[in-house]
């Protein structure tokens, strides 16, 4: 399919509604989306790549609150990513943690839980998060999502945490693609990783963070 000359409602309001956009060849457009339901929607996006596909996801999740990762619409999130891992030979996923500066047990198991699914996952501090390059992380979530077997069908989400005011969107511009993912790219290198392969390492690093 091909949305490239589609005529959206004036908000974009209900491109997303039942609709199944993982194959189809989508117009520059940025949805203002935020809450349960940008979440919800990008997991429904997810769930929609063929498992055949070549995809990778790149990931940020600031973890000052460590409750809002349990909520049942990240919760599902994470469920999808792990199936996605499971049942598709060609993807990889990349998720940077942005945690206080003591982590406490609860931030620990949930990057415990993402190794073990087979997510690449990194951390820095609050403290480094709020000044990457002039950019401050500390309060905001992202996720980008690059399908390289669709045409012109990657996407970006965000959402951005100011004081208790939530912006968000989904967006298939191909400048907020870039950027987003330049500036993930940066935040990524400037974070801690962990070995995947050395469950070892794993404890030593995950201790190291609680002491």
């Amino acid at each position: 399919a091909n949305l490239t000359n589609v005529k959206l409602d004036e908000n974009n309001s209900t491109l997303f509604d039942g609709a199944i956009l993982t194959n189809t060849i989508m117009p520059e457009i940025k949805v203002e989306i935020n809450g349960e339901s940008r979440v919800e929607t990008v997991a429904q996006l997810l769930e929609q790549i063929d498992p055949q596909s070549q995809c990778q996801i790149f990931a940020v999740h600031s973890m000052t609150d460590p409750i809002s990762w349990h909520s049942l619409s990240n919760q599902k999130l994470f469920n999808v990513n792990k199936e996605m891992l499971r049942k598709c030979k060609c993807i990889s996923i990349k998720r940077v943690f942005i945690l206080p500066e003591i982590p406490d047990q609860k931030h620990l198991q949930i990057i415990q839980e993402q190794l073990e699914s087979g997510i690449e996952v990194a951390y820095i501090c609050d403290s480094k998060a709020k000044d990457i390059e002039g950019y401050s992380w500390h309060n905001t979530n992202l996720m980008i999502c690059e399908d390289l077997s669709v045409q012109r069908n990657f996407f970006t989400t965000r959402r951005i945490m100011d004081g208790q005011t939530e912006t968000g969107y989904i967006s298939y511009k191909t400048e907020n693609i870039k950027n987003d993912k330049s500036r993930f790219e940066t935040l990524w290198k400037k974070s801690e990783k962990f070995c995947a392969q050395c469950g070892e390492v794993h404890k030593q690093q995950l201790d190291t963070l609680l002491t």
